[in-house]
């Protein structure tokens, strides 16, 4: 547990520093957006083509100087059935394998690093493919700041949410298996006050609890989102977030009316 949290820790004071640039990011402009994502790209795929023998075969002929998000449609789909059928050749760590990842999630019981400073995590499996994807430190602590970005320039710009400590809501699994739990638990600090409830209590629970908080921020699944939608309609939840975070699930455009 000593290893952990220094591990921890240190991953923490690696993200920090990051805020002001992610501050930057959310007003870029659609141009600056686009040459990012174009840049983004073909360095993903330059590295696919270098470090990954599954991909190698797929990918080598792309010409990474003209590739751009317009051309994404002309590449190869890689299927959940190929990921998880050929992980141990799509992944750019030699040293990382499938067998070892699952190992590990297995054993878990909260956050763990997985070979000194990776993740691995796994989908549910609803789609009838369970999913197990490995993260880098430098992917996880990126994935974070792009979650928790929003809510802090809101308090920067609004007296009234900066005058008082931050208040955070998650619907979600608590099983450190999945990345909404696992992420939570690596970059937790005592600067947000944050209230845990299990996606599978029972729904008036779920209410309960989060009117009892009130927090500034909800983050759950677009699923748990609909259901709740429904209780504050009825009047049952009366919670008013400033932001609400859905991951994990497609936000269909149905649950996002």
């Amino acid at each position: 547990m000593e290893a952990y949290e220094a591990t921890r820790q240190r991953h923490v004071e690696h993200l920090l520093p990051q805020i002001g640039e992610h501050f930057e990011r959310v007003s870029w402009s659609a141009e600056r957006l686009r040459a990012e994502r174009t840049a983004r790209l073909r360095k993903l795929v330059g590295l696919a083509v270098e470090r990954s023998s599954w991909h190698r075969g797929r990918l080598e002929e792309v010409d990474l100087t003209t590739l751009d998000e317009d051309g994404l449609r002309a590449l190869p789909v890689m299927t959940k059935d190929d990921l998880m059928g050929n992980l141990d050749e799509i992944v750019t760590d030699p040293d990382v394998r499938l067998s070892d990842a699952n190992a590990h999630i297995a054993r878990l019981d909260g956050d763990a690093y997985f070979r000194d400073e990776l993740h691995a995590v796994a989908s549910g499996g609803s789609s009838g493919v369970r999913g197990v994807v490995v993260w880098g430190w430098d992917a996880w602590a990126t994935v974070q700041l792009t979650a928790i970005r929003r809510a802090l320039l809101d308090r920067i710009g609004d007296p009234e949410l900066a005058s008082r400590p931050p208040v955070a809501m998650i619907v979600a699994a608590e099983n450190a298996t999945h990345f909404t739990s696992a992420v939570s638990e690596t970059f937790a600090t005592g600067a947000v006050e944050t209230h845990r409830f299990r996606i599978g209590l029972p729904l008036e629970e779920v209410v309960a609890g989060l009117n009892a908080v009130g927090g500034d921020n909800l983050a759950t699944y677009p699923s748990m989102l609909a259901r709740l939608v429904g209780e504050a309609r009825a009047g049952r939840l009366q919670i008013q977030p400033r932001r609400i975070m859905t991951m994990a699930e497609p936000l269909l455009a149905e649950t996002r009316r």
